[in-house]
This record gives structure tokens, C-alpha cells and sequence, in this order.
């Protein structure tokens, strides 16, 4: 472990202290040695440690709002970028990469029902998440810990909400698995596990509801389920969640206020038009129409009101800039409205696509009733009693099942894949390029970016769409 490795120690630790000196143990650095490289990074403090992986958290989240379209690889790029500038503790792409694939955010699915949440599209974001529970038991636990009077009051409130939405799932089991993923468990002596109270305190204590970028968006969501409630902690988080909206209201009516004010004063000043092939008029041909006017009208009235022709002419200018000013406004609304239908397109594309994975479902249940039964010379029965050693057949049989297995899969569209390498070649690669374009069978462990690798086994791909990558390991 070198000191740019530092933060990726703690991620994989679980910022565990034992298990940051176990690991570091095995990279050949004592207790001591780690101690210093957490001391000149000002976090040897268990909770100054948490609290960093809580701002990667939401800085993450950040950029994912901020950058709907990106994907992983993208998102890697702009948050080491965005954590080095700011952070003591520098990080890696490769720290990145593996710290968003540690997180719920690594699925697009999951991606897009966070950036519905968060525009406060709940109905979209249930439509994301089908039956995927676990993101939104997590974002219920992380904001209900922060409203909360008691650290566990969120356990009821998620309860209602995970069964209403969920029925598939225990709700008091993925609730205590969040709690456990999350960090805010701990191991008894007796190896139990139990609610870490220090650490669900601490958080509490570092951040507050602004922190969260669904925050707006769950704070309605949850008001909605909980109205008919009236017992506590249900009355509890009404007031507060509904204080806190209505503060956001008025901060963002405010906002809208001085934005208008602001924006008023600029067109006093200049009045600044887009381009539009339509526009027939200029600003700056009103004005030579308007000067040509000035000019002339002396002439014209033989010696006439000058401020009168003035008055006229700029009177004339006005009208044509509020003509002008309606015709762009009407475009922005003819744009708006056709960004609110791409949406809702987009939107239906999901759904379509999500069909698709239930239709794929459906084959694949239909590929093991086949091969399973009488169809496939029940093949799945004897493969099984093979790897049990439970069967004593002919090599030549085992092959022949194994035969029926892979081309059955062929049939569903999975496919082995190399990404045009050869089975054990040995190639130099860049180590972007290898948490990119492959699944590394053990960590990769070299100073340089360059690694030599060996290509160790088969990715796969359903109907060309890449589902696991090529395996490699290092080559030592």
C-alpha cells in the first residue's frame, strides 16, 4: 500500500480499524506506518474517516443529478477531479470507479429513479425501481435519521412505506440490511449484530436534511404515505417535513424574485435577443428605422416638434421590442413544451425497455423448464448430481449435456465473449482501461498504470449487450 492508496484501504475496510491494519498488513506496512499515512491525511479519527466517505457519498449523488446521461466511466472523471480539488485526502480513478460500483447508484435503473426522486417525479421513480426496495428503504433511512426525534423512530415510518410499496419483501428485514450496508450495525462479542448508536449519532450531528439532493423530493413523498397517521413518531416528522418544504418554498420564491429583479434590470439595459430564422426584424434595423425617422421627420414637417418626433419614434421601438420579446418568450414556451414531451418519451422508452427484461425473464424461466425436463433429456438433473460427484456417467455423456446446456443458451442469446483477445494471452494494459473493459479476478496490486495481465477467463453477453466482461489477473 502506497499513499495514494489510502482511501481505497478504507473503502474496502469498511473503515473498520482492524481491518485497515489487517490489510495494510498484508501489503507489507506495520500499525505504525499506517497510522502515520492516516495522521498526515488528518484522518486517523474513526469518524473523520466516516465522515469523508459520507461526503464522497453525496458528492457523488451531486454529479449524477447534475449529469443524468453520464455513465460510470464519465462519472469516475468528474469526481476525481471534483474530490482533489477540495479534499486533503487525494484519490484515484480507480478509487472512484470502485467507490460508485460500492454504491446503489452503479445500476442506470437505479440512477434514474434517484434523478426522478429528486425532481420530485415519485410516480417515475416507483417505475425505475419495479421491485428494487433497497435504494429507497436507504434514501428513507438516511433522511429519516435526520428528522427523527429518536434514532430508530424512521424503523416505523419506512415500515409503511416498504409495505405499501414492496409487498414482495420482508420490511423488517430490508430495513435492518439497509441499516447493516449502510454502516450503522456493529458485531457484539458474541458476533451478533447490533445497531451502532455512536455512529448513527455522529451523522445525525455532520449533516442536515440540505445535504441530501432527494431531499425536497422524499420529504413529499413521505408526507403523502403518513398523512392518515396520527400517532407519534408519524406527527413528529409531519412537522417537520412540512416545515422544512415550506421553507424551501419560500427560499426558492425568493430566489425566483431577485432572479426576475435582476433580470429586469438587464433588459433595461440592453435588450439581448437569440437568433431565430423566422425574425424578419433586428433590434438593430428597428434602430435604423427609428433614427431614419428621426432624421427625416425635420424635413417632412418643416421645422416641427423635434421631441415630439423623438418621442414618436422611440414610442414605435418600444412596441416592435415587445413584439420582439413575445415572439422569443412564445419560442421558450414552444421549447419547454417540447422538452416535457421528450421527456415523457424517454420515459416510455424505459417502460418499453424494462418489458424487455420481463420478456428475457420469462424466456430464461422457460430455457430451465426445457432443459430441466424431458425436453433436454433432463440434463440440469444430471449436471447437478455430477457436480455433487453423485453420478458416475460416460465423459462422453457429461459432454453432451454440457453440449445441450450451451447451446440452449445460445438460443436465449448468451454468448462467451474475449472483447477480440485470445483464452491466456498476455497483454499490457492501462489500469483505466482494465476497470473499464474487464472483471479482475483479484485486486490489482502496481504503482505503475501500466499492468501486465493474462486473460483467465470468458465474459458474456446477452443478445450483444456486454453482462460480464472478460476475467484477467495480474501477471506477477
Amino acid at each position: 500500500m502506497i499513499k495514494e492508496n489510502i482511501f481505497l484501504n478504507v473503502l474496502t475496510s469498511r473503515n473498520s480499524p482492524d481491518h485497515i491494519f489487517k490489510h495494510a498488513e498484508k501489503q507489507g506496512l506495520s500499525r505504525e506506518e499506517v497510522e502515520k499515512l492516516l495522521r498526515e491525511d488528518k484522518i486517523l479519527d474513526f469518524y473523520k474517516r466516516e465522515l469523508m466517505l459520507w461526503r464522497m457519498h453525496h458528492l457523488v449523488e451531486e454529479i449524477v443529478l447534475q449529469h443524468p446521461t453520464h455513465s460510470n466511466g464519465d462519472l469516475t472523471e468528474i469526481l476525481v477531479l471534483k474530490w482533489n480539488e477540495k479534499e486533503n485526502v487525494k484519490i484515484t480513478k480507480s478509487d472512484c470507479k470502485q467507490f460508485i460500483e460500492s454504491m446503489y447508484l452503479q445500476l442506470d435503473n437505479r440512477k434514474r429513479a434517484f434523478i426522478s426522486l429528486c425532481n420530485n417525479d415519485i410516480q417515475s421513480c416507483l417505475v425505475y425501481l419495479r421491485k428494487d426496495s433497497f435504494p429507497m428503504v436507504e434514501w428513507l433511512l438516511r433522511l429519516g435519521l435526520l428528522v427523527g426525534k429518536r434514532e430508530l423512530d424512521i424503523i416505523d415510518i419506512a415500515k409503511v412505506i416498504v409495505k405499501k410499496h414492496f409487498p414482495h419483501v420482508s420490511e423488517k428485514d430490508e430495513i435492518f440490511d439497509a441499516f447493516r450496508k449502510l454502516n450503522f450495525t456493529m458485531k457484539t462479542e458474541k458476533k451478533r449484530i447490533k445497531f451502532d448508536f455512536e455512529r448513527i449519532k455522529n451523522y445525525k450531528k455532520a449533516f442536515v436534511l440540505n445535504d441530501l439532493s432527494f431531499s425536497r423530493g422524499l420529504s413529499s413523498f413521505i408526507l403523502d404515505e403518513i398523512q392518515s397517521y396520527n400517532t407519534e413518531p408519524f406527527i413528529h416528522f409531519k412537522t417537520v417535513l412540512q416545515s422544512f418544504l415550506d421553507s424551501e418554498l419560500r427560499a426558492s420564491n425568493t430566489e425566483k424574485e431577485e432572479e426576475q429583479t435582476l433580470n429586469f434590470q438587464s433588459d433595461k439595459q440592453e435588450i439581448n435577443l437569440d437568433n431565430t430564422e423566422d425574425q424578419n426584424d433586428t433590434i438593430s434595423e428597428i434602430f435604423e428605422e427609428v433614427q431614419g425617422k428621426v432624421n427625416l421627420k425635420p424635413a417632412v414637417t418643416m421645422g416641427g416638434n423635434k421631441d415630439m418626433d423623438l418621442l414618436s419614434a422611440v414610442e414605435s421601438l418600444k412596441e416592435k421590442a415587445v413584439r420582439h420579446l413575445d415572439l422569443v418568450n412564445s419560442y421558450k414556451v414552444k421549447i419547454e413544451e417540447l422538452e416535457k414531451e421528450n421527456l415523457r418519451l424517454s420515459r416510455q422508452v424505459e417502460i418499453y425497455e424494462q418489458s424487455k427484461v420481463e420478456t428475457s425473464y420469462e424466456k430464461f424461466t422457460s430455457f430451465i423448464k426445457s432443459l430441466g425436463g424431458r425436453e433436454g433429456n433432463f440434463a440440469l438433473h444430471e449436471l447437478f448430481k455430477e457436480s455433487n460427484g453423485d453420478s458416475h456417467q460416460d465423459p462422453l455423456q457429461t459432454q453432451g449435456r454440457l453440449i445441450t446446456l450451451f447451446s440452449s443458451m445460445q438460443l436465449m442469446g448468451v454468448e462467451p465473449y474475449l472483447a477480440n483477445y485470445q483464452l491466456d494471452e498476455i497483454v499490457t494494459l492501462n489500469k483505466m482501461d482494465i476497470g473499464n473493459k474487464f472483471t479482475v479476478k483479484s485486486m490489482i496490486q502496481s504503482s505503475t498504470e501500466d499492468v501486465q495481465v493474462k486473460i483467465v477467463g470468458y465474459g458474456w453477453t446477452l443478445n450483444g449487450k456486454i453482462l460480464v466482461q472478460p476475467i484477467v489477473e495480474q501477471v506477477k
